[in-house]
């Protein structure tokens, strides 16, 4: 009996045996955007944390498609993750709340960020009051992506820029154009050219217009709303559609020529474009527009440990760089590495190496096509002109005095990413004046909402309702004589 007991509680204690050495491992729970990066890196990090801690750690990786089903998520507690990816006003909501941790700058501190994050973004988080919440993990402007000869073509002319939002409505742009089918994109649009007159009256490069543009945006009175409802209505008799992501392949195949898009989105289509011989072109109007930003935050009850550290890995100058060569987007992050990717895109340096490697393309397959190939590459490396731009608002103190020019950071770029990818992704401190950051709409979040949701139903006008109830009436009159007209027949048929 005694033989059995024993065997009985070896067994109990066998998985409490086996366990004992076995070091535990922390996992980090990340939740972010669909394609938001380059997923290399999370492997990366662990092997990261393992060099610079001597502790073994592994991640799991989920993502969301809306911010809205990534609050739904967090708000419900279900899951507990360690670090999300935001936008902008979303950051600002679960600020107010307390649905995130503040960053321990003391124990587990955000140097890396801190030294190469770019200073004007650095300040725009501090003027917000994020700095504690949240760190900037990408950005860029809403604008227009446009296909300049369409659009010149129907105004008979050689060539159009897109200046202003007012194109939206040209008749002869009628079913050319497509709006994003997100509420607050289309409510910054349409508040924008409700208010042009009073942003005329100010000078756009001045500070007061920065905080003018900032406020016209962000006007969600109920006299506001009804407003932009109206002008979103017009809007949307004017354009081909609305749409949610196929504008960035519309665009290319000739099926729209404008678009109101995320920068990062423009640049993927000025790129797919290219590709097939076509030149399109971003700008952000005249009256401005919106300059947006995603960060991480920590929902509550985060390892905060493990999600600085992440934060400060992603934060290398050299991981930027690797995750903006992989989704397309800007990182907020500046150093080395950016400004010899800036280069790489768009510089000196990017013609050179079209022209190594369509070199290598020949003396690996001598054509003559690929001679030609060559020829025409080595033609432009000399034939091209360069516009020296000034990025030190960027860049400014993360950078190697290597790269510095008088205490400035200029990069030399090919004109002809100028209005097209480098000024999409870098836009100039006229540009960023012009635009102003949206905020969180608060208790008039449903009001908007609602208004979105019956501008998109295209509710049929009075005119439209009164002719149709007319017509049904008149349909039962027919009818109703028609039978009587068939008794009276059969009444006097009976008579006979």
């Amino acid at each position: 009996m005694k033989r059995y007991f024993l065997v009985l509680c070896l067994l109990l204690l066998l998985p409490v045996l086996c366990s004992c050495g076995e070091e535990e491992v922390r996992i980090i729970k990340i939740y972010n955007c669909v394609d938001y990066i380059d997923e290399d890196v999370l492997d990366d990090f662990v092997d990261y944390f393992y060099e610079k801690h001597g502790e073994r750690i592994d991640y799991i990786y989920d993502t969301f498609e809306t911010n809205e089903s990534m609050y739904n998520t967090i708000r419900t507690g279900k899951t507990d993750y360690d670090l999300c990816c935001p936008s902008d006003y979303m950051i600002q909501k679960m600020i107010r709340e307390d649905r995130v941790e503040k960053f321990d700058f003391e124990q587990y501190n955000l140097d890396t960020y801190f030294e190469n994050c770019s200073p004007y973004l650095l300040d725009l988080f501090e003027q917000n009051g994020w700095t504690e919440y949240a760190a900037c993990y990408m950005w860029g402007t809403l604008g227009l992506i446009y296909n300049p000869s369409e659009l010149a073509s129907k105004v008979d002319e050689e060539d159009y820029t897109v200046e202003s939002w007012e194109d939206f409505l040209k008749p002869e742009f009628k079913g050319m154009a497509s709006l994003k089918d997100s509420v607050r994109d289309a409510y910054c649009v349409a508040s924008i050219m409700v208010h042009k007159d009073e942003l005329n009256k100010v000078d756009s490069s001045s500070k007061e217009y920065n905080t003018l543009i900032q406020d016209v945006i962000n006007r969600v009175s109920d006299e506001d709303i009804e407003k932009v409802s109206n002008k979103l209505r017009e809007i949307k008799s004017n354009i081909y559609g609305l749409e949610v992501d196929s504008a960035k392949g519309d665009i290319v195949t000739g099926k729209i020529a404008m678009n109101l898009a995320w920068s990062g989105d423009a640049v993927y289509s000025i790129d797919l474009a290219e590709e097939a011989g076509i030149e399109l072109r971003y700008t952000v109007p005249n009256e401005g527009g919106n300059v947006w930003f995603d960060g991480w935050v920590m929902p509550k009850g985060a390892d905060k440990e493990l999600a600085q550290e992440f934060i400060n890995f992603l934060s290398l100058p050299e991981i930027a760089a690797q995750n903006m060569e992989e989704i397309g987007y800007t990182s907020s992050i500046a150093g080395d590495a950016i400004y010899n990717l800036i280069d790489e895109w768009y510089g000196v340096a990017s013609n050179e190496l079209y022209v190594e490697e369509c070199q290598a393309l020949y003396d690996e397959d001598p054509t003559i096509e690929n001679k030609e190939l060559l020829d025409e590459a080595i033609a432009y490396l000399d034939e091209a002109t360069y516009t020296e731009v000034d990025l030190t608002y960027f860049f400014k103190g993360t950078l190697s005095e290597e790269y510095l020019t008088d205490d400035k950071v200029i990069v030399t770029i090919d004109d002809s990413y100028m209005g097209r990818q480098f000024t999409t992704q870098y836009p100039d401190l006229d540009t960023l004046n012009r635009c102003g950051v949206m905020q969180d709409f608060d208790e008039q979040n449903e009001t908007v909402l609602q208004m979105w949701i019956n501008v998109k139903a295209n509710k049929a006008s009075l005119i439209l309702i009164v002719s149709l109830i007319s017509f049904v009436i008149l349909v039962i009159l027919l009818v109703l004589y028609s039978k009587r007209s068939y008794f009276a027949r059969k009444r006097r048929l009976n008579k006979k």
